[in-house]
């Protein structure tokens, strides 16, 4: 299959823009069976990637505009792919977590009571609590690193940046981190001492 023109690309998503499915047929042919095979090679998860090949194209026909051009079409669509994986990920194993911690908390009730219980929850939402401090450069950096999998010359592409400039930022966004996370759980304890 000859390589799509940048400008027959452009057509199609213009066309996808006035929900035109004829387009967005065309598209998902020219790109779906190549983003199956970067999931697979990338996750080793069959049924998944089958799933996530559907969400990334249909995220292509929910916001074409998404599109902005920064850089080639593929690769800004196996960019959405393996986010979309991540998160189908992220999902399962949060779930997988879920259902440990129901069990921990019948085990434990005894033991932990139900405010240590409320401390962990609290825990999980201070971390994202830290994260939303952040400038929003060094929060799309720790994002794209740390929940995303993507290596320092990927992101320095993505946000067009030097791969040094990438390194500083998660380097300053980890230290801001650890000083949001000790000054919380010197709160909690402070909290525990007060309720003891």
């Amino acid at each position: 299959m000859h390589k799509p023109a940048t400008a027959d690309i452009e057509a199609l998503l213009q066309r996808i823009a006035k929900r035109d499915q004829v387009a967005f047929r065309a598209l998902y042919e020219l790109f779906a069976r190549r983003v199956y095979a970067f999931l697979v090679h990338r996750f080793q998860h069959e049924s998944l990637a089958e799933e996530v090949v559907s969400d990334t194209l249909l995220h292509v026909w929910k916001s074409p505009e998404s599109f902005r051009g920064e850089s080639a079409f593929s690769t800004w669509l196996l960019g959405v792919a393996r986010f979309k994986m991540m998160e189908r990920l992220r999902k399962r194993t949060t779930e997988a977590n879920e259902d440990i911690d129901e069990i921990d908390e019948n085990l434990l009730v005894e033991e932990t009571g139900p405010e240590d219980v409320a401390m962990m929850r609290e825990r999980s939402e201070g971390v994202r609590e830290c994260l939303d401090l952040l400038p929003a450069e060094q929060r799309e950096c720790i994002h794209l690193a740390y929940y995303e999998g993507w290596t320092l010359d990927e992101i320095g592409e993505h946000m067009k940046l030097k791969r040094e400039t990438v390194g500083t930022r998660l380097f300053y966004a980890r230290k801001k981190i650890q000083a949001c996370l000790a000054a919380l759980l010197a709160r909690e304890r402070g909290l525990r001492e007060e309720t003891q």
